[in-house]
């Protein structure tokens, strides 16, 4: 099996244990997972022996296989909920904690994976490129996870859990992320085109839920109060 490590991992993992408890869950097997620790942290330094592995049936190369594998905050994290960020590349697989979830861009490097994915295209590998370790989406996340970080704390120190029986609710992180994410697209009203399917109900529709976490109004046709419309084909009645 060929690993091919997120360039500015190592960076990454040096500014994250500064300021979190770091722990490794992975669906794959527990050979997997002491193979990946090996990688990332042959001293012991981040982890500890904080992983997780579920056991899942795994594909030939060792990774969990194709099959959803639903994660869960357990074994050690129970409870803990209100501090806990999850990074992932999906938010599949982790239904019960997503107002924990951080997701970020899946790194696909070898032309393996992108068929895995059924993805088109060159990979990173064939056209000879790679992120930027300085700029790429694990620099970009953990500058995020400094500016959370420093919410908590700073609403911890107004608020410490022994002073009310609501204080949790003031420091807890999912609240925190989900007021982060309405920042993003507030003040933003969309419209769809041709990207919905006519028989199926919008606002179930995971585009516009997701619009909606981000902060921005969703409505079903143009109106004085849309500033983009979001569509698949030019030309068409919103467009």
């Amino acid at each position: 099996m060929w690993t091919k490590l997120r360039p500015g991992v190592r960076e990454f993992l040096r500014r994250a244990a500064e300021r979190f408890e770091l722990w490794i869950y992975t669906a794959g097997s527990k050979a997997y997972a002491d193979a990946m620790v090996e990688l990332l942290d042959p001293t012991g330094q981040y982890f500890g022996g904080r992983v997780i592995a579920q056991g899942v049936p795994t594909a030939p190369d060792e990774t969990p296989g194709d099959a959803v594998v639903f994660k869960r905050l357990m074994q050690g994290l129970e409870g803990r909920e209100p501090v806990v960020v999850i990074v992932d590349d999906s938010s599949t697989v982790w239904p019960h904690d997503r107002r924990n979830l951080f997701v970020v861009e899946r790194y696909i490097y070898f032309p393996s994976s992108r068929k895995r994915f059924g993805m088109q295209g060159k990979s990173l590998l064939e056209i000879d490129r790679d992120e930027c370790p300085s700029r790429g989406m694990l620099m970009t996340a953990m500058r995020i996870f400094e500016h959370l970080h420093e919410q908590v704390f700073s609403r911890l120190h107004v608020a410490p859990p022994s002073s009310s029986p609501d204080a949790a609710a003031v420091w807890d992180i999912r609240n925190i992320m989900a007021a982060e994410k309405r920042q993003v697209l507030a003040g933003v009203c969309l419209v769809f085109s041709r990207v919905i399917p006519l028989e199926a109900n919008p606002r179930q529709h995971p585009l516009w839920q997701l619009a909606e976490q981000f902060g921005a109004v969703c409505e079903m046709q143009c109106s004085d109060n849309t500033t983009h419309v979001v569509a698949t084909h030019g030309g068409t009645e919103k467009v």
